[in-house]
C-alpha cells in the first residue's frame, strides 16, 4: 500500500469517527429478480463453490483470490470437477477469501486461550456477499456491478429496491452487502450521520421482570412483551418431522419454516425498535440482568418467546445508558431505609417491618436501580409517562404507587 492511499484511509476513519453509523435493509422487489434470476443464482452458488475450494486448499493466507477463474467441485457420487467463475468480480472473491480468513485467525485465537474447538466445515450455502463501496442509485433502483469479461466492462444489472426514502440526508455510504434470506434478497447499506445531540434532563430506571414485563420507575408498567410462534409455524414443523430426510418435500418445508421465523423476528425487531425510540430521550439506567440464568430456572417459554434480550442489548448501544451490576440486591431491599428482606416469587408487594415503607415489589427495584446507578447526579427522576400508545402488540399500565407506613 502507497503512503498516499494509507494517509487516505487515515483521514477517512479519523472523519468516520465523528459520525454516527446506520445499517439500513432495502428490499428487493421480486419481479427485478426474476428478470435477473439467473445472475442471482449463479452468483451465490459460486460464492460456495469458492468458499469451499478455498477452506480445502493447505495454504489459504497465500492465495490471491484474483487469479481463481475455476474450481473443483465435489459432485453427489465423489468425484470432481472443474467450473468456470463466471459471475462474481475481484471484490466479491476477495471478500469470501478474507471472511475465511478471519475465521481461521478467530480459531486460532480461541485455541490459543485453551479453549477447544473444532474444525472450519464446508458451506451448504452463502447467505451474505459483500458488493463495494458507494453502490450507484438511481430513483427507486440500484445498479450491481458484473464482471469484466475479455477486458470490457458489462453494464451494470439494475434492480428495483424498496425503502430508498430511509437514506435521505446521510452524509456519507460505506460497504453495502448482498444478503439472500427466504423471503427474499435484500441490501445491507452502511450510511453514515451527524452525530444526535440530546439534552437529558430527567432519568428513568427500568427492572426487567421473568414473566415479561418492564417496569419504568415513573409508575409505567409495559406488559406481554412477547411473540410466540403461529399456528402455521407449527403445522409447518409436523409435517417436517414426517417427512423423509433429504427429500425435495423436506427442503421446501425448510424454507418455509425458516420464512415464518424471519416473520418473528421482523416483529420482535419493530416492537423492540420503537421502545428503544421512545427511551433514547432520557437517561436509562437498567440492571445486568442474566435471561439465559431465567432460561434455565424455569421460565424457559417466557424467555424463548420474549424480547427483554432484545431490548437489553439495543440499550446497551446508547449513550446515555448506564448499567448497574449483575449482582446489586436491588428486589428485596427497602428503597427507604435499605433494609434486606427475603421475599418470595409470588410476593408481588415490599412491606419494610423496619421503616412501614410500603411500595410494589417492581416499583421499588426501579427505586434502588437508580439509587444505585446515580447516586451523584444532577438529573431529575422522570415523573410524566411515555406514550407508548402506537407501539401494536404490547400493553402498557400504570403501577399504583403507595407509601404509607404499617398501622
Amino acid at each position: 500500500m502507497s503512503s498516499l492511499s494509507f494517509q487516505a484511509k487515515q483521514e477517512s476513519l479519523k472523519r468516520k469517527k465523528q459520525l454516527r453509523y446506520k445499517v439500513f435493509e432495502l428490499k428487493i422487489d421480486n419481479h427485478s429478480i426474476k428478470e435477473n434470476k439467473e445472475y442471482f443464482k449463479m452468483l451465490f452458488l459460486e460464492a460456495k463453490w469458492l468458499y469451499n475450494y478455498l477452506l480445502s486448499l493447505e495454504n489459504v493466507i497465500k492465495v490471491n483470490s484474483t487469479n481463481i477463474k475455476t474450481v473443483q467441485v465435489k459432485l453427489l457420487d465423489g468425484t470432481f470437477e472443474e467450473r468456470e467463475i463466471r459471475y462474481l468480480t475481484a471484490l466479491m472473491k476477495f471478500s469470501i477469501l478474507e471472511k475465511l480468513k478471519d475465521n481461521i485467525k478467530s480459531l486460532s485465537k480461541a485455541k490459543k486461550k485453551g479453549l477447544k474447538i473444532g474444525k472450519l466445515k464446508f458451506r451448504k450455502e452463502i447467505q451474505t456477499i459483500i458488493l463495494r463501496d458507494n453502490l450507484k442509485f438511481d430513483k427507486n433502483k440500484v445498479f450491481i456491478p458484473q464482471k469484466i469479461n475479455n477486458h470490457k466492462r458489462l453494464k451494470p444489472i439494475s434492480v428495483k429496491v424498496y425503502g430508498l426514502k430511509q437514506l435521505e440526508g446521510c452524509l456519507e455510504m460505506g460497504q453495502a452487502c448482498l444478503i439472500r434470506k427466504s423471503s427474499g434478497f435484500y441490501f445491507h447499506v452502511i450510511t453514515y450521520w451527524a452525530k444526535e445531540t440530546f439534552q437529558h434532563k430527567e432519568i428513568v430506571a427500568i427492572d426487567f421482570n421473568c414473566s415479561n414485563t418492564m417496569v419504568l420507575s415513573n409508575g409505567q408498567q409495559i406488559n406481554k412483551i412477547t411473540i410466540k410462534e403461529t399456528k402455521r409455524l407449527k403445522k409447518l414443523q409436523q409435517k417436517q418431522a414426517r417427512s423423509v430426510k433429504g427429500s425435495k418435500n423436506r427442503y421446501k418445508l425448510n424454507k418455509k419454516i425458516s420464512k415464518q421465523y424471519e416473520i418473528n423476528k421482523n416483529r420482535k425487531e419493530d416492537i423492540s425498535n420503537k421502545i428503544i425510540n421512545k427511551l433514547k430521550n432520557f437517561k436509562v439506567i437498567i440492571q445486568n440482568d442474566n435471561f439465559r440464568g431465567w432460561h434455565s430456572g424455569g421460565h424457559a417459554k417466557s424467555v424463548q418467546y420474549s424480547i427483554l434480550g432484545r431490548i437489553k442489548t439495543k440499550l446497551k448501544s446508547l449513550e446515555t445508558i448506564k448499567v448497574i451490576g449483575q449482582y446489586e440486591r436491588t428486589t428485596n431491599t427497602c428503597s427507604c431505609c435499605d433494609e434486606r428482606l427475603y421475599l418470595k416469587q409470588e410476593d408481588r408487594w415490599f412491606i419494610c417491618p423496619s421503616c412501614g415503607y410500603s411500595q410494589n415489589r417492581d416499583l421499588n427495584a426501579t427505586y434502588n436501580i437508580m439509587k444505585i446507578g446515580l447516586e451523584q447526579s444532577k438529573f431529575k427522576p422522570l415523573e410524566s409517562c411515555i406514550d407508548f400508545s402506537n407501539i401494536f402488540g404490547i400493553k402498557v399500565k400504570e403501577i399504583m404507587k403507595k407509601e404509607n407506613a404499617i398501622s
